[in-house]
C-alpha cells in the first residue's frame, strides 16, 4: 500500500461526505492490507456520524455487500468479518 493516510480539503457542500465513504468503503472491502482498520475522525460526534451514515447506506444498498457486513449503529462501527476488517467513526 502506497499511501496509508489522506487529507482531504474542500469547501462546504462539495461532496467531501461522499468522497471520503468511498475511501472508507475502499479500505474496508479492497484493501490489500491484512485486517485493516479504517477511521474517519471529525470534531464533534454528529460530524463524525455523516461518513458512517453516508457509508451504512451504500453498503444497505448492495446486497451482496449487505450479507458481509455488520454494522454497530450505536458504535459507529462497520465490521467485515470475512477480511477482518473495521471501520470506527471517531471523534474528541
Amino acid at each position: 500500500l502506497r499511501y496509508t493516510k489522506t487529507v482531504l480539503s474542500t469547501g462546504k457542500k462539495n461532496g467531501k461526505t461522499l468522497l471520503a465513504s468511498l475511501n472508507c468503503m475502499y479500505g474496508l472491502y479492497l484493501s490489500e492490507v491484512p485486517s485493516p482498520i479504517v477511521c474517519s475522525a471529525s470534531t464533534t460526534r454528529e460530524n463524525a456520524s455523516q461518513i458512517f451514515s453516508s457509508l451504512k447506506s451504500s453498503i444497505t444498498r448492495s446486497p451482496t455487500l449487505a450479507n458481509i457486513t455488520r454494522s454497530i449503529p450505536s458504535k459507529k462501527q462497520i465490521h467485515v468479518d470475512s477480511k477482518q476488517s473495521r471501520y470506527y467513526a471517531l471523534s474528541v
